[in-house]
């Protein structure tokens, strides 16, 4: 392990062991919204990997499920990645991609879009009536 003279070669163990145990659990899921957000395979696992890298225990909120851990991962790689949806179809592609991959709520994806709760609302309502046409055909 890394030694310092200050005594912080532990530190960095217990973060990259963290960031390990991070993405072990949220990888796919993160890196699968990364590229709905970047459009681009390389810099979606980069927007991943320094997501993931600088959220330490320490940086997260204090007795979060793994679902409130995700949640939270998803809204620093959305800032991280800063999507600007260039219309209609992008917005919802972001929506269904924030609930899918991102596990987050209608009120999570509204505050990231900065669009009301009930048009987030009326994307998802849209996705699931698609979804039980085909199943019913």
């Amino acid at each position: 392990m890394l030694k310092t003279h200050s005594g912080h070669g532990s530190l960095v163990g217990q973060r990259c062991s963290a960031a390990a145990i991070l993405f072990q659990q949220h990888g796919v899921g993160l890196l699968s919204l990364a590229l709905v957000l970047t459009g681009d395979q390389r810099r979606a696992e980069e927007s991943v990997s320094a997501v993931v890298c600088a959220a330490h225990p320490a940086s997260l909120p204090h007795g979060l499920s793994a679902t409130g851990i995700r949640q939270e991962l998803a809204q620093r790689l959305y800032f991280h990645c800063d999507p600007r949806p260039s219309g209609p179809e992008q917005l919802e592609e972001l929506a269904l991609a924030l609930t899918t991959w991102g596990r987050l709520n209608e009120h999570g994806v509204a505050f990231l879009l900065e669009v009301p709760a009930a048009t987030v609302t009326q994307i998802l309502s849209g996705k699931d009536s698609v979804e039980s046409r085909n199943s019913s055909g």
